[in-house]
């Protein structure tokens, strides 16, 4: 599992547990990678924390999207990829 912030042109990669501190709503997608062949829903694994939307996969990698009410995500936020299909990210 591995995300990656589309900003603007740039990429911000990440894994293990990360923070951002600036996503919004309206512009940003997390580009969510996986490595395991199937589909996967990143809406099912959002919680709702006193610090904004914590997204965590089934590894124990995560991600927070501070002051982020995960009500206001949508699909649009994410792009899902299996790296197994993925081509020139790394």
């Amino acid at each position: 599992f591995s995300v990656i912030r589309e900003d603007t042109g740039t990429l911000i990669r990440g894994h293990g547990n990360d923070i951002i501190t600036d996503f919004d709503v309206t512009e940003d997608v997390l580009h969510v990678l996986i490595n395991n062949g199937t589909s996967y829903d990143p809406l099912a694994d959002v919680t709702q924390t006193t610090e904004g939307t914590l997204l965590t996969y089934a590894d124990g990698a995560s991600v927070l999207l501070l002051g982020v009410d995960s009500a206001d995500l949508t699909a649009a936020n994410f792009f899902v990829e299996d790296m197994l299909f993925a081509s020139g990210l790394f």
